[in-house]
């Protein structure tokens, strides 16, 4: 006579991918369930995590006296993206914000510099200056079909210049405005580094300004609500564009009168693009 065990319910949990553009600690994380066994491209495997690479499929199967609830998710698949060079060669794959900066490269955002050995370098650490960033700002809108003024908006950026068309059109879209004179003149200021309070505000008026009801309270020790450009850099916090420097007990500082390094441009740039 057999005897019929009675089954129990339970969940398999998801198995997780970590694929790092081809980074040697590309890895996948196969969960401890009690009553499910994963099995890794046909074998069972115990539960940890292993390194990943090319097409890894996990089955999730329910143990003797266990069964799925109808309509779990048992399978899960992940193509890791093959080993990889970065396209300059001061930012290698370990680099914080490697996945940004490549990015940027891909998007056609920055080329970096063309060394006399042939590279081409990116430049991490070197503060972006007000030009630069205008360049990033306009590759990344992708302006179709604009056509720059004859006449530059600002006293200190000729026609002619590097990147004038890209900086006659934040002015155009009021996205920046310079310093004013008394007299009615503007100056752009291109060679200056950019702080990052005044980022914050030009990628805020990049997405149109959107409504946005500053909290009464400062995310950042060292932003207070009186501040200028406290909207817009409160924004970014809370589209998690920026998370500022966060310490052991919880705080966070933004430092808003630093000026930006170009690895930190790239991120910022990034995270606006892939906003929602």
């Amino acid at each position: 006579m057999t005897v019929l065990r009675p089954t129990q319910e339970v969940t398999p949990l998801e198995v997780t991918f970590t694929d790092l553009r081809g980074r040697e600690d590309d890895t996948y994380t196969v969960p401890q369930v009690t009553g499910v066994e994963y099995v890794v491209n046909g074998e069972v495997t115990p539960a940890g995590t292993y390194p990943g690479a090319d097409l890894v499929r996990v089955e999730a199967r329910p143990l003797p006296a266990y069964v799925f609830p109808e309509g779990s998710v048992t399978v899960w698949e992940h193509v890791f993206t093959p080993p990889t060079t970065s396209p300059f060669a001061d930012v290698p794959l370990e680099n914080m914000f490697f996945e940004e900066i490549a990015w940027a490269f891909e998007a056609g955002i920055t080329t970096g510099w063309s060394e006399s050995d042939g590279s081409v370098t990116y430049r991490p650490l070197a503060k972006i200056n007000r030009d630069a960033m205008a360049a990033f700002l306009y590759r990344l809108a992708d302006p179709q079909g604009y056509v720059a003024p004859e006449v530059s908006p600002f006293t200190d950026v000729a026609t002619g210049d590097l990147f004038y068309t890209e900086i006659a059109w934040l002015a155009e879209q009021k996205i920046s405005t310079g310093w004013v004179a008394a007299d009615g003149t503007a100056q752009f200021r291109p060679l200056e580094p950019i702080n990052r309070d005044a980022m914050a505000a030009f990628l805020y008026r990049l997405a149109e300004s959107p409504e946005h009801e500053a909290p009464a309270v400062s995310p950042f020790l060292d932003l207070a609500p009186t501040d200028q450009f406290y909207a817009e850099i409160t924004w970014l916090a809370e589209n998690r564009i920026t998370t500022g420097w966060v310490g052991n007990d919880g705080t966070a500082q933004y430092e808003p009168l630093m000026p930006i390094a170009r690895d930190a441009m790239a991120a910022f740039v990034y995270r606006f693009a892939h906003l929602g």
